[in-house]
């Protein structure tokens, strides 16, 4: 009898090949279930956290920038107050980017929203964040290198601006977006564009900015932002 231990990996070589037509398998597998502790045995279990994480998104990295596949809803077609929800569905990317599966579509996330509240109190979008998993803050005082260093680390940012009129003279009573991505080109006016999911009614997935002085002190059109803060973990890595 060879009593040498097989590595790990070997593991999953049954797993890999398990048949579940096999009554042999099966049995097999059982026999390995009867032997671990209950708390092997629950959703807080280390190996089930894990099993049902999604692997972490790859971020597009370049030379000039970063740009970040994230997945878009538009507020046109939300249940409620889809004239008014742009806050709502951006915060939805967000948190189907750091935890996806968690919602099925930005309507989950309207839901939990105006179970709270109402969805352009920016304390209602926090706590329903917190509901999903992800805390979060609400800023006014950020600037370029903030919303840069998020990206970096393959957060994406909702971020609140004033979408009427000139970017020298921005106006109008506030719209969200979200930022997914930037790319420095110091042949543009500003230096560089920011990458955005916008939230019109009329359905339009990414545009560009052209320029980057959206939350600078020469520009006021962006005025407002969510900074995560935490999101737990995702395929076993701390993002943090």
């Amino acid at each position: 009898m060879n009593n040498t231990r097989f590595p790990d990996s070997k593991l999953l070589d049954f797993v890999k090949y398990y048949d579940s037509n096999n009554p042999n398998h099966r049995n097999a597998f059982l026999k390995i279930a009867s032997s671990l502790p209950d708390n092997f045995y629950n959703n807080d279990a280390e190996w089930v956290k894990i099993y049902r994480s999604h692997p972490a998104k790859k971020i597009g990295r370049s030379s000039a920038g970063v740009s970040l596949d994230v997945t878009y809803f538009s507020q046109g077609d939300n249940y409620r107050d889809a004239h008014r929800t742009c806050f709502s569905s951006s915060c939805a990317m967000l948190l189907n980017y750091l935890r996806p599966g968690v919602i099925r579509g930005d309507d989950d996330y309207v839901r939990e929203v105006f179970n709270r509240g109402d969805t352009t109190d920016s304390w209602v979008q926090i706590q329903t964040l917190r509901h999903f998993g992800v805390t979060a803050d609400f800023v006014q005082n950020a600037n370029n290198n903030t919303l840069k260093k998020y990206l970096n680390r393959g957060i994406p940012v909702p971020c609140g601006i004033l979408h009427k009129g000139s970017s020298n003279n921005p106006s109008g009573g506030g719209h969200w977006i979200v930022v997914i991505g930037y790319e420095d080109d110091k042949n543009t006016p500003g230096g560089g564009y920011w990458v955005v999911n916008d939230n019109p009614l009329v359905c339009r997935t990414v545009s560009v900015f052209n320029h980057l002085l959206g939350i600078s002190s020469e520009w006021e059109g962006i005025k407002s932002l969510i900074k995560v803060e935490r999101q737990g973990k995702r395929a076993g890595v701390d993002y943090d």
